[in-house]
């Protein structure tokens, strides 16, 4: 699957809709009831983006407040971007990256 991936475009293009739309087992929890429904990420206006298969974990954008759709983030991740170990210039010790979430709650990758 990472084979298919072009890092350089976003996660909607359309060379990328197999491998988004797939569902992985190593990013489903066996202990939750995650749908095998595919669904519909929204840009911040609520206009579709692209249809990817579920996850039960997400990558973190910041805290609370954060807007996943701002040109920067407050956290690690943020659409279309990319950081470096480097970029975290107040350490890693304390950073979370990735983290599980409850499906029934949100929708989300």
């Amino acid at each position: 699957m990472f084979k298919k991936l072009r890092l350089n475009l976003p996660i909607e293009h359309p060379l990328h809709a197999e491998v988004v739309r797939s569902r992985l087992k190593l990013f489903v929890c066996p202990s939750v009831d995650v749908p095998d429904d595919q669904f519909t990420i929204t840009t911040a206006s609520n206009t579709a983006l692209v249809v990817v298969g579920p996850s039960s974990y997400a990558a973190t954008c910041g805290p609370d407040d954060s807007e996943t759709t701002a040109e920067k983030g407050l956290g690690v991740f943020y659409r279309n971007k990319k950081a470096r170990f480097a970029d975290i210039t107040d350490g890693t010790t304390y950073t979370v990256f990735l983290g599980d979430r409850a499906w029934n709650q949100t929708n989300g990758t």
